[in-house]
């Protein structure tokens, strides 16, 4: 089981517990919900139909699908070897989602999110920013609700985007 260094957990209590205010509670858990594949994936369909007569358009639904798939499995695998628990079982949290136990490392949603904001951005490169920011602020709203340390959500954008470019440079 790997444990979070001295670094992770402190950085953790910086964000979860000492920089934090009323409008980023509010906002948080509603940035995290948008790393959900119940949002990400419909979304993502939204961008397909919108171009699926245009030469993007194929490319965008495969790239879509197993940048999804290659990352939640990736992260799935991790995990298992991993097994590193939740903030909860080193510190103390402040949680504004409901508590989870399940693995910590790396973040599933910083994974998906990364990941298809890598196609979105290899699609539409006018539009990579946004989206790698909105990735960004996903992982990190994953930190201040209380249900990751930032090394969770740092190895998860690079699972993420490295899933996506695997997928679209095979396409």
């Amino acid at each position: 089981m790997r444990q979070p260094s001295p670094l992770d957990i402190r950085l953790f209590d910086l964000i979860n517990r000492r920089h934090t205010n009323r409008f980023l509670d509010w906002l948080m858990p509603r940035i995290t919900l948008v790393g959900l594949g119940g949002v990400q994936l419909p979304l993502m369909a939204l961008l397909w139909w919108f171009h699926r007569e245009g030469p993007a358009g194929r490319t965008i639904a495969w790239g879509t699908v197993l940048s999804f798939l290659l990352s939640t499995a990736l992260v799935h695998l991790i995990k298992r070897r991993v097994k590193r628990l939740r903030p909860v079982a080193h510190t103390e949290v402040r949680f504004l989602v409901p508590e989870t136990r399940h693995g910590s490392f790396p973040s599933g949603h910083t994974a998906t999110t990364f990941a298809l904001a890598t196609v979105v951005a290899w699609h539409f490169p006018l539009f990579a920013v946004p989206v790698l920011l909105v990735a960004a602020a996903i992982g990190y709203s994953r930190v201040y609700v209380g249900v990751h340390f930032l090394s969770d959500v740092a190895w998860a954008a690079v699972i993420g985007v490295l899933s996506a470019l695997f997928v679209l440079i095979l396409a």
